[in-house]
């Protein structure tokens, strides 16, 4: 039994929602998350020390933010993406979420329902 073209646009508009949260899932899971530093803990590491000034510093002009002037990397650092198992994982997917799309527009409508049920599975 083919699908009406309603229907078309219904499955493939489920499609494109699977592969957005799937996507955001894939991310969240590669994604190490950052650290930031509150103003105390800034302090606190001055105070006791641990922070060096950076490396490569000939002088001190003005008004300079602390961060230029004492290094904090180990303690404050953004969000890090692992690309390369992220991207490989999101393209066995999107040719799944391809070949759904492809059966919705092409084949019959209870071999796509199945297709879309695998995909959300996945």
């Amino acid at each position: 039994m083919s699908m009406s073209q309603q229907q078309r646009k219904y499955a493939l508009g489920r499609v494109d929602a699977i592969v957005a949260v799937k996507t955001r899932e894939l991310r969240d899971k590669h994604t190490t998350p950052g650290r930031t530093l509150g103003n105390s803990e800034r302090l606190k590491l001055l105070k006791d020390g641990t922070v060096k000034v950076r490396a490569g510093l000939t002088g001190v002009e003005g008004y300079k933010r602390i961060e230029d002037v004492f290094d904090f990397s180990k303690w404050h650092y953004g969000a890090h993406l692992d690309v390369k198992p992220f991207e490989s994982v999101l393209a066995r997917f999107t040719a799944r979420a391809n070949a759904a799309r492809d059966q919705i527009m092409l084949g019959d409508a209870e071999e796509a329902l199945a297709i879309l049920a695998e995909l959300e599975a996945a």
